[in-house]
């Protein structure tokens, strides 16, 4: 069942799958789904879905790619390559013309991008590089005490926070500047 999302109905990839067996079972028309890892790299997971279909001689081939970043949203949190992999799939259905309607992102793409409207929070990586940098020997007391606060209650400081405290740590600790 369409999932509904401001008005506008988007197909799962479950759906699409569902809707690609029916025409194709009807037209005689095989098919692979393949997926691929293309990198996972710094919290960040990209994926490659292949949609293949054969009748006959003609081949026709379809892609979706999707990305994902670990800890931006709750079901990446733990399960990113999952949820990007769906969407890749998800992609290559649509570019193929098994989205049900008019949609290209998958529905979970939409809430995800609609979620993403809201501040990121911290992410572990961030967290790792700021607890690193903290104890160099040129961040002084009142720098230490405030990064310690960020990161003992990190629920309250965004990913663009993270990303302003390692810039000035590292500017501190490079270039020797005043606090």
């Amino acid at each position: 069942m369409p999932v509904n999302i401001h008005g506008k109905e988007y197909h799962t990839v479950a759906e699409r799958i569902q809707l690609l067996n029916l025409a194709l079972d009807k037209s005689g028309t095989d098919y692979s789904l393949t997926t691929e890892l293309i990198s996972w790299d710094n919290d960040i997971v990209i994926v490659k879905a292949t949609l293949t279909l054969v009748k006959g001689e003609s081949v026709m081939t379809y892609s979706g790619h999707a990305y994902e970043k670990e800890d931006s949203s709750q079901i990446n949190k733990t399960s990113a390559l999952e949820n990007c992999e769906t969407s890749a799939i998800g992609r290559a259905l649509s570019a193929a013309g098994f989205g049900g309607g008019n949609e290209y992102a998958s529905a979970n793409e939409v809430e995800n991008a609609i979620h993403q409207q809201k501040p990121r929070p911290l992410t572990k990586g961030q967290i790792k590089i700021i607890e690193g940098l903290k104890e160099h020997d040129r961040i002084d007391g009142d720098t230490y005490n405030g990064v310690s606060d960020m990161l003992s209650a990190t629920e309250d400081y965004t990913y663009e926070n993270g990303e302003a405290a390692i810039n000035k740590l590292r500017r501190i600790i490079d270039d020797g500047l005043e606090n």
